[in-house]
């Protein structure tokens, strides 16, 4: 069940909803990303297009592929822990982190104050 809050900045009274920072689809393309690293190295010589074999010169790699996959794994991970870090409870209207507990002695002065006050 949902707490009831009050929220200070668009005066919304009703549930919460829990927020979280940052894109769900731009996590979703680091992790493919970094499984197709993972895939790609982890191909057979002869299947890889990325890798020589016999016959075949090896195109000029600027940046490993194992570093390309280490520094997708690391991004993938750090901006998925950012994103569970930066979870909070906040306003269904507006996402407001400022609200108050409908049941707490603030929030009850507050709600009062709202009703007593001419829109």
């Amino acid at each position: 069940m949902a707490l009831t809050i009050v929220c200070i900045r668009c005066f919304h009274i009703g549930p919460e909803k829990v927020i979280t920072r940052g894109s769900f689809l731009l996590q979703f393309l680091l992790l493919l990303g970094s499984l197709f690293w993972i895939a790609l190295h982890q191909l057979p010589e002869y299947l890889n297009p990325f890798l020589s074999y016999e016959g075949v010169e090896r195109p000029v790699e600027i940046i490993p592929g194992n570093i390309l996959m280490v520094l997708f794994l690391l991004i993938t991970i750090i901006y998925s822990v950012w994103r569970w870090f930066f979870t909070y409870n906040g306003c269904l209207s507006c996402g407001s982190r400022e609200t108050v507990a409908a049941k707490s002695s603030r929030g009850k002065k507050f709600i009062e104050a709202l009703e007593k006050r001419d829109w």
